[in-house]
């Protein structure tokens, strides 16, 4: 016969498997906006669950009620792997994925980029990966940024100059 702890254990498992944490985007900050062109470096950090294969995929996304990728910033890049041997064990383990450019004429004034881990953990052998899902981080598509300050300077000039001849 099955104990009520048991039995209380058995249907509490699900719900954490779902409560699993992912990557967290450590940099860059939240709210931080970038002109298009810019490189960015994204830095996560992830969780040590033992040896194994890990990777992940970061995308960007322009709205969070319809979160399909609109940029696919990398997808199955292999990240290390985690540790689950030893005396000092890392609970999380920090990436840096470099070089992203912000692209032109593709993401909204706001967006946000998503990590999305897989690993397949060695000692669950021939188990198929899982994946586990960070949560999104904002950040801000500046376009004006990006305007040539001499073509803002002449807009500005004729503005003036067409402002003085209402005038006359």
């Amino acid at each position: 016969m099955i104990s009520r702890w048991s039995l209380f254990i058995a249907l509490m498992l699900p719900l954490i498997a779902l409560a699993q944490e992912g990557p967290r985007i450590v940099s860059p900050a939240s709210n931080q906006t970038f002109s298009p062109g810019s490189s960015v470096d994204i830095t996560f950090q992830y969780q040590n669950l033992g040896t194994g294969n890990y990777s992940v995929d970061i995308y960007a996304i322009n709205s969070l009620s319809n979160p399909v990728p609109v940029v696919n910033i990398t997808t199955g890049h292999d990240v290390p792997d985690g540790n689950s041997t030893g005396s000092q064990l890392e609970f999380y383990m920090n990436y840096t994925y470099s070089g992203w450019k912000i692209p032109h004429n593709t993401l909204n004034s706001t967006f946000w980029i998503v990590v999305n881990e897989h690993y397949a953990l060695s000692v669950v052998g021939d188990v198929p990966a899982s994946s586990v899902k960070g949560p999104a981080l904002l950040l801000h598509n500046s376009l004006g940024v990006s305007l040539n300050p001499s073509l803002s300077f002449a807009a500005l000039t004729l503005t003036a100059v067409a402002m003085i001849a209402i005038l006359l």
